[in-house]
């Protein structure tokens, strides 16, 4: 499942200047005849809540990318174009810092009066600005830092040594967007008080911010107060998708068995991870066990890898078409309405072995590849669902073998894709292509609402591959609203 973290607050620091400029729907990042500095900040509540329940176990699964999008577009007209005095600039490098101290986004718009405009309803001192954290809280270094400061950290970030400046992001042309690892720096956060969440500040690297100019420099980037489609983000990915084998397990090759915990139809985490016992026999009637390791799959969710060899010598066979059992032990919960511990019986699962030629297939001959029609449940056609109740849709996607009535497959390898089309027919991906879940009955993917800004051109893509046959499935449009267009629809 992926999900999004938009940005809670940002501010564009100005060297020199009191104005704040919180509110403004694009960042202007300078350098040459004075600079200025880009605040932003993510709220990982979410990301720790996720994390808590069970739904993102294991952290060296957790990946997190840090996305802006560049609201310039650069061509042979529009290069080198001046735009309030300042022009385009290109090739150069941005670097990003954590910001040092606490500070406030402020409800600042313009850097300067609008000559037209009576009065100063746009103008504002409050909040962040280029000498205070917040309103009448100065920063421990102007300008969040001095640029003497951040040039001795940039060589030591160069030399890879321990920097305050934490990534550094080469741009060609000057058009392109951000879209960096981020992974190490959001997960060090995890473990600690929100406090320390304190944000992050992007700017040039002091090279440049050194540099004079005739005329001023600069980049733009959309920011989470844009009216657009743009909106910076935090995207957050598990990279562990559930690949059941119960219904394929193959004699030489490793492979998952999952047991899932549901309580009233709901996932729920155990209390202490469950104890997995496999036994069954040998071809000569020698009885077999192992106690493999039990690791967390997702909220709910637990799997063993499990290996089974032909021959492990002494006459110690395994052929296909054998039984074998899974039992799984120690399944104890919380039930929340007595706050007190309740142990269940034991569960016994079961699998048939299948002969590994028929999962390794070498010879002389190939296969011909297979055709399916996927069809999504979950979410109906042209749906309008409500943003902002923190609701996870289940989408199963349904393979059907052409030419029959009735008959499904579950695969394994599908990849789904989400995008938005736009008026010109333009397409936006929202979610990059993605691993569906292989289940023991099903195939599925989650879909978190929340992550989805409000739009009514969402379409879902379904990927099939199957020798070296690549094809996509348009199966579903829906639509996502905030709960006041609902209100006042």
């Amino acid at each position: 499942m992926i999900i999004k973290t938009y940005f809670d607050k940002q501010n564009t620091i100005v060297e020199g200047s009191k104005l704040n400029v919180g509110l403004n729907p694009i960042t202007e990042i300078t350098y040459g005849n004075g600079y200025s500095r880009h605040l932003f900040h993510f709220d990982l509540s979410r990301i720790k809540y996720f994390i808590n329940d069970g739904t993102f176990p294991y952290n060296e699964y957790l990946k997190h990318r840090l996305k802006f999008t560049n609201c310039g577009s650069i061509n042979d007209i529009d290069k080198m174009l001046k735009y309030h005095g300042m022009e385009r600039a290109t090739s150069f490098d941005l670097i990003i810092f954590k910001a040092p101290q606490i500070w406030d986004g402020g409800k600042g718009f313009d850097y300067k009066k609008d000559i037209w405009i009576d009065g100063k309803s746009y103008l504002s001192e409050d909040g962040s600005n280029w000498f205070n954290s917040r309103t009448n809280v100065k920063w421990a270094n102007s300008g969040i830092y001095k640029r003497e400061f951040l040039e001795e950290e940039y060589e030591k970030f160069n030399l890879g040594d321990e920097s305050v400046i934490l990534k550094k992001i080469p741009f060609d042309i000057g058009n392109e967007n951000i879209d960096i690892d981020f992974t190490d720096i959001v997960n060090s956060l995890m473990n600690v008080d929100d406090s320390e969440n304190t944000g992050f500040c992007l700017c040039f690297s002091p090279v440049y911010e050194l540099e004079e100019r005739d005329t001023k420099q600069y980049i733009g980037f959309f920011t989470n107060n844009t009216n657009s489609f743009f909106e910076p983000f935090l995207e957050t990915t598990y990279t562990d998708p559930i690949r059941d084998d119960r219904a394929n397990f193959y004699i030489n090759k490793v492979n998952r068995l999952y047991f899932y915990s549901n309580i009233a139809g709901n996932p729920t985490m155990l209390l202490e991870n469950p104890i997995c016992t496999i036994t069954g026999s040998y071809e000569n009637g020698t009885e077999f066990e192992m106690t493999p390791e039990v690791k967390i799959g997702g909220k709910g969710v637990y799997y063993v890898d499990v290996l089974l060899n032909s021959n492990n010598g002494d006459g110690l066979c395994i052929n296909s078409n054998r039984m074998f059992y899974d039992t799984w032990s120690n399944i104890k919960f919380l039930d929340c309405n007595t706050n007190t511990e309740i142990s269940l019986n034991d569960v016994e699962l079961e699998f048939v072995t299948k002969p590994f030629a028929d999962f390794y297939n070498f010879g002389s001959g190939d296969m011909l590849p297979k055709q399916y029609k996927p069809t999504i449940i979950g979410i109906n056609y042209d749906e309008k669902i409500i943003r902002g109740n923190g609701e996870i849709r289940k989408c199963f996607v349904d393979f059907r073998i052409p030419y029959t009535v009735n008959q499904s497959q579950i695969l394994d390898g599908m990849e789904y894709q989400i995008y938005v089309k736009m008026d010109n027919n333009r397409e936006i991906v929202v979610v990059d292509w993605q691993k569906i879940n292989k289940g023991f009955t099903n195939n599925y993917f989650l879909i978190d609402v929340d992550s989805f800004l409000p739009n009514n051109n969402y379409n879902i893509r379904i990927k099939t591959i199957s020798n070296l046959e690549i094809k996509t499935h348009d199966c579903l449009k829906f639509q996502i609203t905030n709960k006041l267009e609902e209100i006042y629809s």
